[in-house]
């Protein structure tokens, strides 16, 4: 029996499938994504980094790290629950991808000259090549797994479940839970880490799909996780000499309690039962793009200069970078909405013209 390839990707990215999209698992794309955002903002814009005393403000950046990397982790999980149908590349989600890109690249480039940036020809030739330079981040590492991983499917459908159960152990040891003990990455990266992401979400549609679990449960036990984990890294932090150097190895991309909260916050919104919502569907598709455009470090460098504003030991510190975060989420999701109608649709129309030619 054949396996249709699947209509959705790690972020959402389809206007077609709006309808047959499950909205569960889009309000989990969006959560992430608004977890990663809130990261971006307060952490790479320096603010995050300026906490010497301990307080409120403090304990919320490093919650807000912690969020940061589980959304992530999220994002590729359901990737893999997602994809594992695929039996063959398909090439015009590539070239979405890369024109997607190169579209916020160069044109983020170019208003950030007529705003008053100096011409750089050095940086000018990057933004030709965004995928290249990892402009975008973790959305390089992405589109590497995505072209991979047809070929991966066929592995993981090849092998019987006792065979692929022995394999996520073994990787969990090598690149999760020793790296979490020792603080070692133990010969892995991006790419490593998303393949076995990938291979996590891959097993529980194949597997464990008709599993349903009490939703409210699972959630608060992840958040009892990122509590616990939040309050040891910031008890670490304030001991000079801490046996750990590193006390954000608790909530890295790749920790243990990273991953738990992860699955645990996947599993529960999987086993939701949520009618079908076109407007949250439509939300989720535009997720890839509201990530590409506050990625880009002129993007994050102009919204730091009102940032810095914020006084990030008052009161108003957390409402002010939540308010924060809902305009810029607004903004970039009816950017991306607009580019998708207005450009993509009518762009991939003439590819697929010309390739049935």
């Amino acid at each position: 029996m054949g396996i249709k390839n699947s209509k959705e990707s790690i972020l959402g990215d389809n206007m077609n499938d709006i309808k047959t999209r499950k909205t569960n698992l889009e309000i989990l794309r969006i959560i992430s994504i608004l977890m990663i955002l809130s990261y971006e903002i307060i952490w790479n814009t320096g603010m995050g980094l300026v906490f010497d005393n301990f307080g409120i403000t403090k304990v919320y950046s490093f919650f807000i790290q912690f969020g940061r990397n589980i959304g992530v982790d999220i994002l590729i999980i359901l990737s893999g629950y997602i994809l594992i149908s695929d039996t063959k590349l398909n090439i015009f989600r590539v070239i979405k991808y890369i024109l997607q890109t190169f579209f916020y690249s160069v044109v983020i480039y170019w208003i950030m000259i007529l705003l008053g940036n100096k011409f750089d020809i050095r940086l000018f030739l990057t933004s030709l090549f965004p995928i290249s330079f990892k402009t975008f981040g973790i959305i390089s590492t992405y589109i590497i797994l995505y072209i991979l991983h047809p070929y991966i499917n066929i592995y993981l459908k090849k092998i019987d479940k006792s065979i692929f159960i022995k394999l996520l152990v073994i990787t969990t040891i090598i690149w999760s839970i020793i790296p979490t003990i020792f603080d070692t990455n133990m010969a892995s990266n991006d790419l490593v880490w998303f393949i076995y992401l990938y291979m996590i979400g891959s097993y529980i549609k194949l597997y464990k799909d008709d599993i349903k679990v009490n939703s409210i449960k699972y959630i608060i036990y992840s958040i009892i996780i990122m509590i616990i984990s939040t309050t040891i890294c910031l008890l670490l932090d304030n001991i000079d000499m801490s046996p750990i150097s590193n006390k954000g190895i608790l909530f890295n991309m790749r920790s243990i309690p990273t991953l738990l909260s992860s699955l645990l916050l996947f599993i529960s919104f999987k086993s939701m039962n949520i009618k079908n919502n076109k407007v949250i569907n439509l939300l989720g598709i535009s997720t890839f793009g509201v990530y590409i455009i506050y990625k880009s470090q002129d993007i994050r460098d102009y919204l730091g200069n009102y940032i810095y504003t914020i006084e990030e030991n008052t009161i108003s510190f957390i409402p002010d970078t939540i308010l924060l975060l809902i305009i810029v989420y607004i903004v970039c999701t009816i950017i991306e909405i607009l580019r998708i109608y207005i450009l993509e649709n009518n762009y991939m129309k003439l590819f697929k013209r010309f390739s049935d030619d």
